[in-house]
């Protein structure tokens, strides 16, 4: 299974995942998705990201870029 992987910003963090939405396409809202357990900083509103989503739509946010 091939996964798409994209840079984008945090749109939004809830209880139950975070969405997210490539840089160059806005408007192109993820599915929740998870955050990799690896990751010790929280993810916030805004923050860029590079995230991936598989064809069943779920993902994982895979690094904050500072």
């Amino acid at each position: 299974m091939e996964a798409k992987v994209y840079k984008g910003t945090v749109l939004s963090v809830e209880d139950d995942g975070i969405r997210a939405a490539p840089s160059d396409d806005i408007d192109n809202v993820s599915r929740r998705i998870g955050l990799a357990g690896y990751l010790t900083e929280p993810v916030q509103k805004g923050d860029e990201v590079v995230y991936c989503v598989f064809p069943d739509m779920t993902g994982l946010i895979l690094a904050k870029i500072k």
